[in-house]
C-alpha cells in the first residue's frame, strides 16, 4: 500500500464516526448530505477490490483499520499499517489489531517452502503429475530430477544443500 494521507483529528473522527470495541463495527453517527444514501446508525465502509474495508470521509478514502485506531488510541498511526492479528480482514475488534510496518516496506514475505507442497525447493509439475526439485547454486537454478513423491524430492533437495554449505569457498 502506498504512503497513507494523514487521518482527520479525532475530535472529527468521534463527531462522524461511533466504534464499538466488542463487536469490532464502526458506525456513522451523523447523517450524509440529502443526496447521498448513507444514514446514520449504519455502518460505516465498504470492502475495496482487495478486501480491505475503507470508509470515504469529505470525499477522502482511508483505511477502516487506521480510523478504529485513531478512534481508539486517539492518534493517528501516521504511515503505519494497522492489521489485523488473526489475518481475518472483517474482524475490526481492536484487541485483534496491531501496528505493523511502515506502508513503503508493505511488501508480502514469502514462505521459505513452496505453497503447493509444503517443501523449500519441490514443485508439482502439472504436466506429468510428478515432484520437481530445484535448488539456486551460485546464482543458477539447478534440477536435481523429478521424483514420484514431494518427500523424496526434498530429500534430494536437503542433500545437495547439506553439500552446498560444507563446500569450502573460494
Amino acid at each position: 500500500m502506498a504512503n497513507h494521507k494523514r487521518l482527520p483529528p479525532a475530535d472529527y473522527l468521534r463527531q462522524r464516526l461511533a466504534y464499538d470495541a466488542r463487536s469490532g463495527i464502526c458506525r456513522w453517527t451523523d447523517s450524509l448530505p440529502p443526496r447521498s444514501r448513507i444514514r446514520a446508525g449504519e455502518r460505516a465502509g465498504a470492502k475495496d477490490t482487495g478486501g480491505r474495508w475503507q470508509v470515504v470521509i469529505d470525499g477522502q478514502r482511508y483505511a477502516l483499520t487506521r480510523i478504529i485506531w485513531c478512534l481508539h488510541h486517539g492518534v493517528d498511526p501516521a504511515n503505519r499499517e494497522i492489521t489485523p492479528i488473526n489475518g481475518n480482514r472483517d474482524d475490526h475488534r481492536i484487541n485483534n489489531l496491531r501496528v505493523g510496518g511502515t506502508a513503503s516496506s508493505g511488501r508480502r514475505r514469502i514462505p521459505a517452502a513452496n505453497q503447493s507442497t509444503g517443501f523449500k525447493g519441490v514443485t508439482l509439475n502439472p504436466q506429468n503429475g510428478r515432484f520437481r526439485a530445484r535448488i539456486l547454486i551460485n546464482g543458477n537454478r539447478e534440477s536435481l530430477g523429478e521424483f514420484d513423491n514431494k518427500y523424496d524430492a526434498f530429500l534430494a533437495y536437503v542433500q545437495v544443500a547439506k553439500a552446498q554449505l560444507r563446500r569450502p569457498t573460494p
